[in-house]
């Protein structure tokens, strides 16, 4: 009656409730590295599926309310809020049950997970033609930083070159082999390329597996979230794998939070960063919330002592709402100091 990408839209809305508009499901599917997005997906708990449907266009996304809506699913509340019908809420519990991989998505963590796939398939590429003596050939990956990253690794790495081909090999093997997930490795391997042999591409290997496009796509991103998380899990196992895996928390930080970041760890305050930087007092405060989400050493102490703390945490729970205005209205503090100690504590809310 509907596909694995409707599903998927139709559970993140049920998630998201009266709390917000459809649109920020599209953001989060897309994913959109503004600090709300980022912050609603923890929030309700579904980062897995941040930035996993990147290439749907909001026309496509529109199209996929109205089917929902025309199949009875959902229908729009006052305020045009999206409201999920019992009907709908019935196919939201079989999800998993049904599309079980989806839950090896991670994508808010391994957002940049595409990342590691041009580094493995270029990767790969080098090694095979290194082995059989061949200079010549057409990358398959143009990103020049991706490419650039790859000599890098060759000129910093303390093995020999000539052993990088049997390293990738032998753990490459040893983590598909023991992948904790129940799904065909041919999803990725057949798009690989080597020695006089080009990689299918995305629709080739689509049409090899006999899938529709979104349930390859799900399980294509299902399972390099799932080698990430072995890879960060046990990177002794696979050194030269967790060297192309970055997985560490500063990474997950957009780059000018990260900025930031920096500074903060400098004892700086957030007017003075703001001067520093030449940006709004806001959007250093959104930076701010955004390290709250990511990086659990971090102390909003400074901005929030724990006594206040407490009393908002008592006032989201008196509210039974995460929406920023209701809160206010039990507890008059500033609007930045609700949004760092959900992003801290959100999990425990």
């Amino acid at each position: 009656m509907i596909n694995i990408l409707e599903h998927v839209v139709l559970y993140c809305l049920s998630k998201l409730g009266k709390e917000r508009s459809s649109s920020s499901v599209f953001h989060l599917l897309n994913g959109k590295k503004s600090s709300q997005t980022i912050q609603d997906s923890h929030l309700f708990q579904v980062d897995s599926f941040f930035n996993t449907a990147h290439s749907l266009t909001r026309e496509q996304y529109e199209d996929i309310i109205t089917k929902l809506i025309n199949h009875d699913f959902i229908y729009l509340g006052s305020n045009q809020q999206i409201v999920i019908s019992e009907k709908g809420h019935l196919l939201v519990k079989e999800l998993y049950s049904t599309y079980p991989y989806l839950k090896r998505l991670q994508g808010g963590k391994y957002h940049n997970s595409m990342q590691f796939w041009e580094r493995l398939s270029l990767l790969t590429q080098v090694c095979s033609n290194l082995v059989n003596k061949q200079t010549r050939y057409i990358p398959v990956q143009k990103n020049k930083d991706t490419q650039n990253w790859i000599k890098y690794l060759f000129a910093t790495s303390e093995e020999s070159s000539s052993n990088l081909p049997h390293m990738l090999l032998t753990e490459l093997y040893s983590l598909l082999e023991t992948s904790e997930l129940e799904i065909d490795p041919t999803v990725l391997v057949a798009r690989l390329s080597g020695f006089q042999s080009i990689g299918l591409t995305e629709m080739q290997t689509i049409d090899l597996l006999g899938l529709d496009e979104n349930s390859y796509r799900f399980q294509f991103q299902a399972l390099l979230h799932c080698l990430l998380r072995s890879i960060e899990m046990n990177p002794s196992a696979y050194p030269l794998l967790a060297r192309i895996a970055v997985t560490d928390e500063l990474h997950q930080l957009t780059a000018s939070t990260k900025k930031t970041y920096e500074l903060l760890t400098k004892g700086k305050g957030i007017v003075e960063i703001g001067q520093i930087r030449r940006l709004k007092e806001s959007t250093i405060q959104d930076h701010i919330v955004e390290i709250a989400l990511f990086i659990h050493t971090f102390n909003i102490d400074r901005f929030v002592d724990q006594p206040l703390q407490e009393q908002i945490k008592e006032a989201i729970q008196k509210a039974s709402s995460k929406q920023l205005r209701k809160i206010r209205e039990i507890i008059e503090v500033d609007y930045f100091q609700i949004r760092l100690v959900i992003a801290k504590c959100g999990d425990l809310l």
